[in-house]
């Protein structure tokens, strides 16, 4: 499967974890870069971790998706295209409502690195 499958693997596995807790990772993996990067991970809201784990499993899938396809299918015909552009799609819409739904989250509860903690 390659690395798409060992990536898809590991962003399903983060996103499933940040689901169902709904929030930040523990110890190195849920810091910031800055103080104040810590300081706004630790006064976001439960659906924010939910949107981003939401994101990370559909990439996660995603990655799935891509090490499926060019294994199983390595010269693929007419028909498996046009069902792997349906589905690409499906994916590329998904990932990015939400990726808007994340700015928007992001930018409601003042998470951005502009905005001061």
């Amino acid at each position: 499967m390659g690395v798409f499958g060992l990536f898809g693997a590991a962003f399903v596995l983060l996103g499933a974890w940040l689901l169902a807790t709904g929030q930040n990772l523990p110890g190195i993996l849920g810091r910031g870069f800055t103080q104040g990067d810590n300081l706004r991970m630790k006064r976001a809201p439960a659906i924010y971790f939910r949107v981003i784990g939401a994101f990370a499993a559909v990439t996660g899938l995603f990655g799935f998706f891509m090490a499926w396809t060019t294994t199983i299918f390595p010269k693929p015909s007419a028909a498996s295209l046009i069902v792997f552009l349906a589905l690409l799609s499906v994916f590329l819409i998904a990932i990015s409502g939400l990726l808007a739904w994340l700015l928007i989250l992001a930018a409601r509860h003042r998470l951005f690195r502009w905005d001061k903690p």
